[in-house]
């Protein structure tokens, strides 16, 4: 399945495309038997909290199968646009991404084709891996660091309490 997805701006005469020629998570709901197909883009933004970070697009597709015919109806769809740590921007963030993509520097990023769009969607993968990590290491210091401080503020009141 292929999904080509254009949004376009006509007052300023602009469009982004979003295409995706795979999708990169395909998961069937087992409540609702629906399928949910996940694409994505990724992008280089300086809107983000640091700069040149990477955005990543998604758009969700929510796919029903009717069991007389067997064909395929879409049931909804959504877009979607994270930052590095996997949060949801802000409308207004989303917004002025999008409006960034947009035009001759679109057009650059893109020429590469499914090969270019798929090495930048493994590596805003490992990247988002890597920066998790990172938090997670900070946090544990930070943690080590309490229940230090903890032990020695017990040993400093007991010593006090028993002299």
């Amino acid at each position: 399945m292929r999904l080509s997805w254009i949004l376009i701006d006509p007052v300023q005469n602009r469009a982004v495309n979003l295409s995706s020629k795979k999708p990169v998570s395909f998961q069937r709901n087992w409540l609702t038997d629906e399928i949910e197909l996940t694409f994505a883009f990724v992008a280089v933004s300086d809107v983000c909290q640091h700069d040149n970070d990477y955005v990543n697009c998604n758009i969700e597709i929510t796919c029903e199968v009717k069991r007389s015919s067997g064909e395929l109806y879409v049931c909804g769809l959504s877009l979607t646009v994270q930052d590095i740590n996997g949060e949801c921007l802000s409308g207004k963030n989303t917004m002025v991404i999008l409006q960034g993509l947009m035009g001759d520097r679109r057009s650059k990023m893109n020429s590469g084709g499914g090969d270019e769009l798929k090495e930048r969607y493994e590596e805003y993968i490992r990247k988002r891996s890597e920066r998790k990590e990172m938090l997670e290491g900070r946090e544990r210091v930070l943690d080590m660091v309490c229940v230090a401080s903890g032990i020695a503020f017990l040993i400093a009141f007991w010593s006090f309490a028993l002299y």
